[in-house]
């Protein structure tokens, strides 16, 4: 006899696209909803107009960040998703608008839990709600041990969507003490002590650290590898690090060796064997010859 087929044991390929593209939707932009209190000449104003460190400056225009209005919209951890921006940098920001009678947007998280926290709860106080959806009809089992009938087919399975895949943990990790900042190994052996004011993530095998106002480098063993005399100091990228030094900007190797001399107002990461500086207020491009010389073109 054969059985009423129950249209909750098949889902439709569209039914399985929705979902999958539901999973997938896009986050909603910073701020979005959100209208920062100041006035409108305050928010408009652009960043060149705050007075900020050249470093500092250039760290916000390579994250996007054009106007007074694009720092208020953020809270203080959105702030610090802008790629090497730290403590300091975030400090000197803030300082800087709340001359204009700006500050950072608040942040939600450290008030009521959030809607994604609240949920997981409500589910736990209806487990058997929720089981409910997830068990399909006609439990009963031919003499095969199959269901619905048997006949070599089982009931399909609910879709799972694939995981995100995991990102490596890191090498080392930063932790404090004292109000003093070190790192250690994934074993919580120290590879060198709490006495930095900030540590930055290592990257090409050095961290910059900061200690007693400056900022220099050292290796995976904690060595110093140059000596800490920078007002402000960006990660490696490409074997090559943006220096500032009496608000004059050039690069440094992983020798600690001056490779672009600290006379320009601003110089951008390299990528690709080049880089952009500023000088005289006007932007150039730089670029590594054969001998590894940056050379203007």
């Amino acid at each position: 006899m054969s059985e009423k087929f129950n249209k909750n044991d098949a889902k439709k390929p569209s039914d399985f696209k929705k979902r999958r593209f539901n999973r997938n939707k896009h986050k909603p932009p910073i701020g979005e909803g959100y209208t920062p209190s100041g006035s409108k000449e305050a928010l408009d104003t652009p960043i060149e107009n705050l007075g900020l460190r050249p470093q500092t400056l250039e760290i916000l225009l390579k994250g996007g960040i054009k106007r007074c209005f694009d720092i208020a919209i953020r809270t203080e951890r959105e702030m610090f998703k802008i790629q090497n921006l730290g403590r300091k940098h975030c400090n000197e920001i803030e300082g800087k608008i709340k001359s204009l009678g700006l500050c950072l947007r608040p942040d939600e998280r450290s008030g009521k839990p959030s809607n994604d926290i609240v949920k997981p709860i409500q589910e736990q106080k209806n487990p058997q709600q929720n089981k409910s959806h997830e068990q399909p009809k006609n439990h009963e089992k031919d003499s095969g041990g199959l269901r619905n009938g048997g006949l070599g087919q089982r009931v399909k399975p609910k879709f799972i969507p694939d995981e995100p895949p995991k990102k490596e943990p890191e090498t080392f990790i930063k932790f404090s003490k004292n109000k003093k900042w070190g790192f250690m190994d994934r074993k919580g052996i120290e590879i060198t002590s709490p006495e930095y004011d900030e540590v930055f993530p290592f990257k090409e095998g050095f961290a910059c650290v900061e200690k007693d106002g400056l900022f220099g480098y050292i290796d995976t063993d904690g060595k110093p590898v140059t000596e800490f005399i920078y007002d402000c100091a960006l990660s490696f990228n490409e074997g090559y690090a943006c220096v500032t030094k009496n608000d004059k900007s050039g690069l440094i190797n992983t020798e600690g060796e001056i490779i672009l001399p600290l006379e320009y107002e601003a110089v951008t990461p390299v990528e690709e064997g080049r880089a952009k500086v500023k000088k005289d207020g006007k932007w150039f491009n730089i670029f590594k010859d054969e001998k590894g010389k940056f050379i203007a073109k």
